[in-house]
């Protein structure tokens, strides 16, 4: 519906987030062991160590390189965190 899920926790919306990615490199054929890099963006660096741990989550054995920058509000209002990722697949 166009509003931001899990409003106030960012730990939650990282993990819907990260799922989300999953599913899409799932389709791919891709895992986690495919990504090379992941950029989080925060609305409040504060919650860095949630979010942290939540990532850790889903990349404890890929080990991305890994940047957490602080943003100003994001498109959707209530939405805490963004994550970006880059994948190599094998051709």
């Amino acid at each position: 519906d166009g509003k931001a899920m899990c409003p106030g926790d960012t730990a939650g919306q990282a993990r819907i987030v990260l799922e989300r990615i999953m599913a899409a490199l799932s389709e791919l054929g891709a895992g986690a062991e495919h990504v090379v890099e992941t950029i989080i963006y925060l609305v409040d660096m504060e919650t860095w160590q949630e979010v942290g741990q939540v990532h850790g989550e889903y990349f404890s054995k890929a080990r991305p390189a890994n940047t957490i920058v602080q943003v100003g509000p994001l498109i959707v209002p209530g939405l805490l965190v963004e994550i970006s990722v880059r994948a190599v697949l094998d051709a």
